[in-house]
């Protein structure tokens, strides 16, 4: 066991940002009407992350395919989706047990084993889960026995320890650390996302352990940023989707699309609830989705990026590039100048998000209705 470094300027400094930016998350997630999407988007880019540091690779839209059930024997290396999937299904656990769409999101189950269950080989998924959880708790402990003054600055030191000696793989720090926030009352919940490990070896330790901690302020900030960009994004998508009959399942796909990174008709079919009282029920699910999806695609919420009429796949606009239609539908009233603004910067974040409480405060109701408890 190395010695645990004495902290120096630049490691209290990027400590302290660090705090603030996981305090500063943690606060507007709170009671927000979209932090079950942003949770279940941040399990994906987390699995995906620590898949890539143990030298695996998985994109996270192939994974979300995965979890749909949409995608299955695609990969060549088995290793690294059955892997990924470990890792979500060992962030879910953490998580809430509510679901984003009716019975569809597997991954927010409290069940054990869904996630696991969308890929072959469930006894490697399950042994992948097992050594996941059983080397987050050496991180935990060791974490406890630092002798460091401070939660952040004994992370650092374990991290820094792992990165010398430790025959662990940096993947599990994607479990081990939102685990280790929670616990030392740095966040009310475990968050994914909020890891780092620098790749750089040729740092002394102080130095490394302050990018190291720089890095988890860095992800921290970036979950504030996505959070905004769903927030400016559900707003949109409401005022364009206007009044839909009760029955319609154009919510539960543009739920759908706010939490993937992309959508193909498959995924949406496999995840789509069954059609509420009998409506469309004579047509396939593949062409019902399919439907779903060219009309969010009409409203310019989404866009086909493939260009093909076979294995589209759908990504979300970019709020910023997109110029809306001249008219709202269901509104008659053109789009307010703020939805055409430039992308949100990080120095003027927190006035972003004061004006996004206000927002999702006026929407409470229409998404509690059509959110299936966002």
């Amino acid at each position: 066991m190395l010695a645990s470094t004495p902290p120096t300027p630049g490691m209290l400094a990027a400590g302290e940002s660090a705090a603030v930016a996981i305090g500063r998350l943690d606060a507007v997630l709170d009671r927000h009407p979209l932090r079950l999407v942003w949770q279940f988007r941040q399990r994906i880019a987390a699995a995906s992350a620590a898949v890539a540091l143990d030298g695996l690779g998985i994109g996270e839209d192939r994974l979300f395919s995965v979890l749909a059930g949409a995608l299955r024997g695609h990969f060549r290396d088995r290793r690294a989706e059955r892997h990924a999937l470990a890792f979500v299904e060992a962030l879910t656990r953490l998580s809430t047990t509510e679901r984003l769409v009716g019975e569809a999101f597997a991954p927010s189950s409290s069940t054990p084993g869904t996630a696991l269950g969308q890929a072959d080989g469930g006894a490697a998924a399950d042994e992948n889960l097992e050594r996941i959880t059983e080397h987050g708790q050496l991180v935990l402990e060791a974490c406890a026995a630092s002798p460091a003054a401070t939660p952040l600055l004994k992370a650092a030191d374990v991290v820094w320890q792992m990165r010398c000696q430790s025959d662990l793989r940096p993947g599990v720090l994607h479990y081990a650390l939102p685990v280790w926030w929670h616990r030392q009352g740095l966040t009310s919940t475990p968050l994914p996302g909020l890891a780092a490990f620098p790749n750089r070896n040729e740092m002394g330790a102080g130095r490394w352990q302050a990018v190291f901690l720089q890095g988890l302020a860095r992800a921290a900030r970036a979950g504030q940023q996505v959070l905004a960009d769903l927030g400016i994004n559900w707003q949109r998508w409401q005022r364009l989707i206007g009044a839909r009959r009760s029955d319609s399942q154009l919510f539960d796909v543009a739920v759908m699309a706010l939490a993937a990174p992309s959508l193909t008709p498959a995924a949406v079919a496999a995840l789509l609830p069954p059609p509420r009282h009998g409506a469309k029920g004579g047509q396939p699910r593949y062409a019902v989705a399919g439907q779903l999806l060219d009309e969010l695609a009409r409203l310019r919420l989404i866009e086909e990026i493939t260009g093909r009429r076979s294995w589209r796949r759908y990504v979300v606009c970019d709020v910023s590039a997109s110029q809306p239609p001249a008219m709202e539908r269901g509104t008659g009233q053109p789009l307010a100048a703020v939805m055409a603004s430039p992308p949100v910067s990080t120095e003027k974040l927190d006035e972003v998000l004061a004006h996004l409480d206000a927002v999702t405060a006026r929407s409470a109701a229409l998404v509690t209705r059509y959110g299936r408890g966002l």
